[in-house]
């Protein structure tokens, strides 16, 4: 996946490129996706979530809560203050 160069307040910052990506992902035992998230810093103190996706049938079931909650706690012990993310 490419890394997007929208810093948080929405400015375009080409340095982003040289960012890179981490992904989180929940699968049941025959190994089916039931979801993803992606994210990659933005700033020496912000990292940006992208990419959420949780399968139709498992929504509602808290795969999103989960993938987010390991996202936020990447980000925490890596030194991030904040997570963002701009939904479409």
């Amino acid at each position: 996946e490419s890394i997007s160069c929208i810093d948080e307040d929405g400015s375009i910052n080409i340095n982003l490129k040289n960012q890179t990506s981490k992904f989180w992902k929940v699968e049941d035992p025959n190994k089916r996706n039931l979801g993803v998230l992606s994210g990659h810093p933005t700033s020496l103190h912000s990292f940006r979530s992208r990419g959420l996706w949780v399968a139709p049938d498992m929504r509602r079931q808290g795969l999103a809560t989960q993938l987010m909650d390991e996202l936020t706690s990447y980000a925490k012990l890596n030194g991030f203050r904040k997570v963002w993310t701009m939904p479409r």
